[in-house]
């Protein structure tokens, strides 16, 4: 090996420093850019020249070339911002954006996104976030999976079609009272039916339909129809004292109620069908305003241990009208024997059908045929009641009824419901008990839980993302309504990615394919808003190689600088 070679060398040397303090200063350039992933440069020995010695062939060394470049996807600092949209990942993952219109896809740990005019959530290249869809037909806070993914279909653009929430009927109710177990006089009788003595007394056309002293307590919720109007629903209960019953020994307590709307809402007609046009209400003025009745029965600790919910029959649930010739009031009695078990919903719930738009065809709350289960013409305008005890089998259990004796009309206290009605109940064996339900405890009629999902329309005011990626948007008619859940994606060789430029990088076959996932499942880190992933780069670690590369380069430029003194001392022996 010659001197000339062992020039050569170190030229080598020159050029992988050289190298290596272009990474230095790429790192140290980005030390502000968000999401920046840092590089390091390492060195292998070249290839080897074969020369002869004493005790053999020996190798001498050739030089020096950068044998990897290595990216460094460590955690970078997180900081703090005022912008919802700013997103950071805390752990693995990558963000996947794609230009509008387009399949080709990159992946970036900047989470610096905002929305366009057009409702996109783009980066600053114009490229929009990935997400799944969530469906936001109904209040969808605290969603849960297994697979943590709460979105349904496959990742799509992240938008928003509107910065405005549509209203939405009221689909359900949930109301959890606390009777008092102070025994006292049934404030409203009656001897046939004793269960449904309520029911039998309301008269709209009297203001309150049922007076101070016709029922023992009250409550309303505010509910909405499909075009965010608000409306009230009125529950009132009434004890059903058990000296009235054949057996007035029984340990347990009854409870009737029904549940009522405002009687100058009710437009109801039940003899129209799905197409006809014809709204105009058939239900004779005193009886305007009843959804449903049912009872309620607690055992001796106040738990409820069974109800039954009743709603009206799509014929005519009244017997025959009279109209005053002066008023032209129509008033008739309710025929409980056209009252039929209330249809049960997906969560086991009794459902009543207000039909506040007075639509054909949806006065009913069971379908056509079928009373066992609610009508599907009525799809997002029926309301179900969570009173605290739903159905596990979606149905009624039948109870013991035999036939009536006495003025009483029930064989015994169990008989929870007159006979006229056939009367049903979900059973011991049919029913949960949620966690907070209605009670009968106490001296004091207290009101533990009034909610209903239903909402009027409303303009977003901004928008979160939590731990586990979801984009949630919050409407100033109080709403929030989770709207997509960001996929974050990874790779079997992070490595292996190739850097774009502008924060991105695509795959390649090296790489791996990208496998998605949710924030904060398997391997994924999780997301947070108003943050923003720093550069990873250290500025100390960068300063004290930038020493050694400098010390390298130097060090290599002095071997050229002896090599070549020598050279002249070779050249200098022909004088």
């Amino acid at each position: 090996m010659g001197l000339t070679a062992s020039m050569w060398t170190s030229v080598s040397g020159l050029l992988a420093h050289g190298e290596k303090m272009g990474t230095i200063s790429n790192n140290i350039s980005n030390v502000n850019t968000v999401g920046y992933k840092s590089q390091r440069t390492d060195f292998a020995d070249y290839l080897y020249q074969s020369v002869g010695t004493n005790a053999g062939v020996g190798q001498v060394g050739c030089g020096t070339s950068v044998g990897i470049i290595m990216n460094d996807f460590s955690q970078g600092a997180v900081e703090t911002t005022t912008r919802a949209t700013d997103i950071a990942i805390n752990g693995n993952g990558f963000f996947r954006v794609s230009p509008r219109g387009s399949a080709q896809s990159y992946y970036t740990r900047a989470g610096n996104f905002h929305f366009q005019k057009d409702g996109y959530l783009v980066d600053p290249n114009g490229f929009v976030l990935q997400g799944w869809a969530i469906d936001n037909r109904g209040y969808t806070s605290n969603l849960t999976g297994t697979s943590g993914v709460v979105g349904t279909g496959s990742p799509v653009d992240v938008k928003l079609d509107t910065f405005s929430c549509a209203p939405k009927h009221t689909t359900h109710m949930t109301m959890y009272v606390n009777l008092s177990a102070e025994p006292g006089t049934d404030d409203t009788t009656d001897a046939a039916d004793p269960f449904f003595a309520l029911l039998k007394t309301w008269d709209a056309t009297q203001d309150p339909p049922l007076g101070d002293t016709a029922r023992a307590y009250q409550s309303t919720i505010e509910v909405y129809d499909e075009g965010g109007i608000l409306h009230k629903l009125t529950v009132y209960f009434d004890r059903v004292d058990g000296d009235t019953l054949a057996d007035g020994t029984t340990s347990e307590s009854y409870w009737e109620y029904v549940v009522t709307m405002d009687p100058s809402e009710d437009v109801r007609d039940f003899n129209s069908a799905v197409g006809d046009q014809t709204t105009t209400p058939n239900v004779p003025d005193n009886l305007k305003g009843i959804l449903g009745a049912g009872t309620m029965t607690f055992n001796s600790s106040g738990q409820m241990t069974d109800m039954t919910c009743f709603v009206p029959d799509g014929t005519s649930w009244w017997g025959a009208t009279t109209t005053d010739p002066v008023t032209g009031i129509v008033t008739a009695d309710a025929d409980l024997s056209k009252f039929v078990a209330a249809p049960i919903d997906v969560d086991g719930f009794p459902v009543f059908a207000p039909n506040f738009s007075g639509t054909a065809g949806l006065s009913t709350a069971y379908r056509t045929g079928d009373y066992t289960r609610p009508n599907p013409s009525a799809t997002g305008r029926l309301i179900s009641a969570n009173f605290g005890m739903s159905s596990l089998n979606h149905d009624w259990t039948f109870a013991n009824v035999t036939t009536p004796t006495g003025a009483g009309g029930l064989v015994s206290a169990a008989d929870i419901a007159d006979s006229k009605i056939n009367a049903q109940g979900m059973g011991s064996g049919n029913v949960k008990l949620q966690n907070t339900t209605t009670t009968c405890v106490g001296t004091d009629f207290v009101e533990k839980s009034l909610i209903q999902d239903g909402y009027t329309y409303g303009d977003l005011r901004y928008v979160t993302v939590s731990s586990n990626g979801v984009l949630s948007g919050s409407y100033s008619n109080g709403v929030t309504l989770d709207l997509y859940q960001i996929t974050l994606y990874n790779f079997a060789s992070e490595q292996n990615l190739r850097r774009e430029g502008n924060n991105l990088y695509s795959e390649t076959a090296a790489s791996g394919q990208p496998v998605s996932g949710a924030a904060g499942t398997g391997t994924f880190g999780t997301t947070e808003g108003y943050a923003l992933e720093q550069s990873n780069a250290d500025l100390a670690r960068e300063f004290v190689n930038m020493i050694t590369t400098q010390r390298g380069f130097q060090a290599n430029s002095k071997s050229i600088t002896t090599v070549d003194t020598m050279l002249e001392t070779v050249i200098s022996m022909k004088r």
